[in-house]
């Protein structure tokens, strides 16, 4: 029996469905605008008993998983690590083994301090589904994806496919947790070997801002206290937007200091996440996610004085792109 650890840091596309799924249930909320815990779908099969795994209360959060393997992946484990700032740090394994173990035990880590915060699963089989590859897309801590291509820890044991000769059953599908959030723990099913597993996922809090010296001077308190609100932008919101290639909507969040999520969805067939940058109070910068449509591009944004309407310019698959949105619940 040949067993692959795919040890290396793979690139691959990824985002918000962004794989071609099948056999998935769907996530139970996808709350672009609002905070509290959000279980993905899960990926797979249907055997086995359910289970749920999180990192620790408090700013502890998934940085990867450790395995055992018999071809199939027949146990997970929890890596967690603390929240310091945009990273993580001192990722260690947590909890006991969900699954039976086996023999090849490995684990893989977001690189450089980074989070979970998508999921790409393999599984396939004859009788009954298993789950043998579990790609972990990395993101900062904040949940905001590098400009250019994002890092993966893979995680795999070996397809069925490779032993028969006539083709198994074959589910394959990708999640990713909404737009400031990063994953928490996982759930799904699992008996003999891992038959599915999809993210918990949980909202992160704004960093409070930088401790000022007073030089001696009274401190002034006001307001309630309790943790720092999410920052708020001009832009967040939900914009229905008309261009040149068709209409669409793009909704928008500032997740942490000056970066920024977004989903676009609609006309011709678009469904993608994006990243980028405010640039400043009026101007922000977006870039698609990967997805299977093979929607690519960037997007410049300009803010009207009226706070309501948007007009901005780009590509959108390699097409020019100008538009004008307006704001679907105007603020004033």
């Amino acid at each position: 029996m040949q067993v692959i650890t795919s040890a290396i840091l793979a690139i691959a596309v990824g985002c918000c469905g962004l794989w071609p799924t099948t056999g998935n249930t769907a996530p139970t909320y996808s709350p672009l605008m609002s905070g509290g815990e959000h279980m993905g779908k899960l990926i797979g099969g249907n055997g086995g008993g359910p289970f749920q795994a999180r990192c620790p209360a408090g700013e502890s959060y998934l940085a990867g998983l450790e395995v055992t393997t018999d071809e199939r992946i027949s146990t997970i484990k929890l890596m967690c690590a603390a929240r310091q700032g945009n990273n993580l740090v001192n990722a260690m394994s947590m909890g006991s083994d969900i699954g039976k173990v086996t023999y090849d035990r490995h684990s893989q880590v977001c690189p450089a301090g980074g989070a979970v915060n998508a999921v790409q699963v393999q599984s396939d089989g004859y009788d009954v589904i298993g789950v043998w590859s579990i790609a972990l897309r990395c993101s900062d801590a904040h949940g905001v994806l590098p400009i250019g291509q994002p890092n993966y820890a893979t995680l795999a044991g070996t397809p069925q496919l490779t032993k028969n000769f006539s083709s198994p059953n074959r589910i394959d599908g990708a999640d990713e947790c909404p737009a400031g959030y990063i994953a928490k723990g996982v759930w799904g099913h699992s008996g003999l070997f891992i038959d599915s597993i999809g993210l918990i996922c949980d909202w992160v809090p704004a960093d409070p801002p930088p401790t000022v010296s007073n030089a001696g001077q009274p401190i002034k308190v006001t307001g309630a206290g309790g943790a720092s609100p999410r920052p708020s932008s001009g832009f967040d919101g939900n914009w229905s937007v008309t261009s040149n290639l068709g209409n669409f909507e793009i909704d928008l969040l500032l997740v942490h200091g000056s970066t920024m999520g977004a989903e676009l969805k609609g006309n011709p067939g678009l469904n993608a996440g994006a990243h980028g940058l405010q640039v400043d109070a009026t101007h922000a910068q977006l870039t698609l996610n990967p997805n299977p449509q093979n929607h690519a591009g960037s997007l410049s944004l300009s803010l009207g004085s009226d706070g309501n309407s948007i007009a901005g310019s780009g590509t959108l698959s390699g097409f020019a792109v100008t538009l004008q949105g307006t704001r679907m619940t105007a603020t004033h």
